[in-house]
């Protein structure tokens, strides 16, 4: 269950208001049988905690107005109910401005772990899914090793251990989004007229259909995303996925984005090892006087990834050599050092530089 689901449900609420032998001991069972839940759990708590300071605008950036102001009536009929008994309030008055600020303080020199708790920022994820209606569905995976599901279009999800994945029971109606804590991977089915989009942390990924991986834990300061295949566009969580963002990249084939959340900075580049693309009718790579154009023209098919050089230069050398048992890295190792250029990768393309054939 998400924060959200939690602050909604009763007796989650009525345990922390007014808690009982009973409702001690089932939560604590709970926590044991589902020890995931835990940081959900602790999150829900930490809300409530802000709400009952009367911090409620704070607890707002996170969950519902409309569920703030049940929470609220809920305890003021514990404090009417406490307080014609003669016991002490669950919270004596709603603080504002200044006195916020003081009660906060207070709690934190006494080494209050509520305030503590909610000095932290808001990870993305609770706050991404807070919104999500109860009907939401949730997959964590604590088993340790991968775990593969389908999404109700279709599309396959491997969903890396120590990762969260939501999305809304509506999903696939009108929107196709999904909320990441971790790492999966996703085999996306097409659609044109329903984009997929994945959010994690405080990036966007937008697509139609292909495959690609994104990585975004809550304790790592980047977000990494990479393609397989088809095409990827990443923005910024506050700039997407709208027709005018500016800023955010375009991803190809065997292209990937590490995003930087101290920067707010995207960096383009290819993935560690280029592979053959998928559904593409590989070259034979075997060369014998073969014009170097020509060369390049099959990786750039095979691999998906632009090469620039200088064709004045190098347009009119020959290639003699068998590349077809080489990665794409050796690949253009043989070619280089054939041709005497070198070679460097930048936003993600290939860029010779130097050489000759004379």
């Amino acid at each position: 269950m998400s924060p959200a689901e939690l602050l909604t449900d009763d007796a989650f609420v009525d345990h922390q208001l007014t808690p009982t032998p009973a409702s001690t001991a089932y939560w604590a069972g709970r926590l044991s049988r589902f020890p995931e839940e835990k940081p959900a759990y602790d999150e829900a708590k930490a809300l409530l905690e802000a709400i009952r300071l009367g911090l409620d605008r704070y607890a707002q950036t996170t969950i519902p107005e409309e569920t703030v102001r049940q929470l609220l009536w809920k305890i003021q009929q514990v404090n009417t109910l406490h307080g014609s008994k003669g016991r002490k309030p669950v919270v004596r008055r709603w603080f504002s401005g200044a006195a916020a600020v003081a009660a906060g303080l207070a709690l934190l020199l006494g080494g209050g772990v509520a305030w503590w708790q909610l000095s932290r920022p808001v990870p993305a994820y609770v706050r991404n899914t807070a919104s999500l209606k109860d009907t939401s569905v949730e997959r964590t995976n604590t088993s340790g090793k991968p775990e593969t599901f389908r999404l109700p279009d279709g599309s396959e999800v491997v969903l890396s251990s120590g990762s969260r994945l939501s999305y809304p029971a509506d999903f696939n109606r009108q929107t196709r989004t999904v909320y990441l804590s971790g790492e999966a991977s996703f085999s996306v089915t097409r659609n044109a007229g329903v984009p997929f989009l994945v959010y994690a942390n405080d990036v966007v990924t937008k697509v139609i259909g292909t495959r690609f991986v994104v990585r975004a834990f809550e304790g790592e300061q980047e977000v990494r995303i990479n393609v397989q295949s088809g095409r990827v566009s990443v923005y910024q969580d506050r700039q997407a996925p709208r027709a005018d963002a500016r800023g955010g990249v375009l991803l190809l084939p065997n292209q990937q984005v590490v995003f930087s959340r101290l920067t707010e900075q995207f960096t383009k580049s290819l993935i560690a090892l280029p592979h053959l693309l998928p559904g593409v009718s590989t070259p034979r790579f075997s060369y014998e006087e073969t014009p170097i154009t020509q060369v390049f023209r099959d990786i750039e098919k095979a691999y998906g990834i632009t090469i620039l050089y200088n064709e004045e230069t190098l347009g009119h050398c020959q290639l003699n050599a068998s590349l077809a048992s080489l990665g794409f890295e050796e690949k253009m190792g043989v070619i280089c050092t054939t041709l005497g250029a070198r070679y460097e990768i930048i936003d993600g393309q290939v860029i010779l530089t130097g050489g000759g054939c004379e």
